[in-house]
């Protein structure tokens, strides 16, 4: 099983060099009235993989320091902690299943042990030598 990522854009500086670029997902922005749905969703997620770095807006560079850049989850999907910045600010679209989901609630808690499976098939480790 592997974990589709959301919000990698190509245009971060941690986003995906092969990714989607954030043009994409501006190009149909959510409606305004999901948009604080969608990113309270995706700022509850499980965080994956911490980190205290911060990152600038790519959209409007004046504004500094907008967001963390932790990576989080809900066990199925993965994204960087900035794309619930981008989602509530500009309404980056994220996939119909997403919206769906933060309309439903909350995503669902990870144990230990799935963030740790979700953490391995994101980021897997080195191989042994």
């Amino acid at each position: 099983m592997t974990s589709t990522e959301l919000g990698f854009f190509r245009e971060l500086r941690h986003g995906d060099p092969e990714g989607p670029s954030i043009d994409e997902a501006l190009a149909h922005p959510l409606e305004p009235g999901l948009r604080e749905t969608v990113a309270r969703y995706l700022e509850q997620g499980s965080v994956i993989v911490a980190t205290t770095a911060r990152t600038d807006d790519v959209i409007e560079p004046e504004h500094r320091d907008v967001s963390g850049i932790n990576v989080l989850s809900d066990g199925e999907y993965v994204w960087s902690e900035d794309l619930a910045y981008y989602v509530r600010r500009y309404g980056a679209r994220v996939p119909d299943e997403i919206v769906a989901r933060a309309r439903a609630g909350a995503p669902p808690r990870l144990s230990p042990e799935a963030i740790v499976a979700v953490a391995e098939r994101f980021a897997p480790p080195p191989p042994l030598p």
